[in-house]
């Protein structure tokens, strides 16, 4: 039985949002990516999400919902929570455990559609 596999980076890169003051929204995705090459990944893995947003939006709660519709076995201790130094932002960092690229394409969709999310990596 072969197991999917993909790149990290590219991956990464290619599900990357940035929400721009103005409104608008960039993603970055090479155009000549292959999802079958040069692979790291054996699914099932253990797989960080990171978003971050404004603090005080109650983004923690926010990003835990989103991912459990996708990954609903999440323990408390792999949740992670950190403020920016001045305390303006917040990063939630949630690590599942993956079971396929479909799954982690769904939670990065979500969360970038999510108005509190500036950023999922």
């Amino acid at each position: 039985m072969k197991s999917t596999r993909f790149a990290v980076e590219p991956y990464r890169y290619r599900l990357r949002r940035v929400k721009i003051a103005a409104g608008l929204h960039l993603y970055s995705a090479p155009s000549n990516m292959s999802h079958e090459d040069d692979t790291l990944f054996d699914f099932p893995c253990d797989f960080p999400i990171k978003a971050m947003g404004r603090a005080g939006c109650g983004l923690d709660l926010t990003v835990v919902e989103i991912v459990r519709r996708h990954a609903p076995d999440i323990r408390e201790g792999k949740i992670h929570t950190r403020d920016s130094a001045q305390g303006n932002y917040t990063s939630v960092t949630i690590v599942v455990r993956a079971t396929s690229r479909a799954q982690l394409d769904a939670i990065y969709q979500d969360l970038v559609d999510c108005t509190d999310v500036i950023m999922a990596i």
